[in-house]
């Protein structure tokens, strides 16, 4: 596990283990989360992610909240589920949020194929869309890149933890910290 991520764990964030599924709940935190497979998740606060123990043998997340996704290319679906719909993905970057009766997906590099209510859209970089469970439509419009804000902070939160730090810990960066400078930048 690399520093950061230890960290985080460290600072009291809550992750449970059952049988077949791993959750994690930020509560008032950030949260960075590395899967198995290499995919990078940066939690909001306030945002819960469950995925399944033998995660590379099914790439399916569920998320309530706001998350900002790194996937991984491996040749294999890449699926979000909320309770607003499903984001299928093959390998890209995007920031789903998903809000009471809303679902906003925005894609920062890639494509992605959005369902809901059995409606399919597809999303390309630089673009963002809304779903609105309540009116059951869907709003397709120019990214916004509003993650940009909560991103920032997770940034500057994990670089004050760094610096408090006893001076014998290495800080050298990780891959997800470095990842997050290249998507604030």
């Amino acid at each position: 596990m690399n520093f950061r991520l230890l960290l985080l764990s460290v600072l009291g964030l809550f992750t449970i283990v059952s049988c077949n599924t791993v959750t994690i709940e930020t509560s008032d935190q950030f949260n960075v989360v590395e899967l198995p497979e290499g995919t990078i998740i940066y939690m909001n606060k306030n945002s819960e992610l469950v995925y399944p123990k033998n995660f590379t043998q099914n790439r399916t997340v569920s998320l309530t909240g706001e998350a900002y996704f790194d996937v991984s290319k491996n040749g294999s679906p890449f699926n979000i589920k909320t309770e607003q719909g499903d984001i299928l993905i093959t390998g890209t970057k995007l920031n789903v949020n998903t809000n009471n009766d809303e679902l906003e997906v925005e894609v920062d590099e890639g494509a992605i194929e959005v369902t809901a209510n059995k409606i399919k859209h597809a999303v390309k970089r630089g673009e963002r869309i809304v779903y609105n469970a309540v009116k059951n439509n869907f709003n397709k419009e120019k990214g916004q890149r509003k993650f940009e804000g909560w991103m920032s902070q997770l940034d500057r939160d994990l670089n004050k933890l760094g610096n408090k730090m006893e001076k014998g810990i290495k800080k050298g960066s990780d891959k997800a910290g470095e990842k997050l400078k290249k998507i604030i930048k």
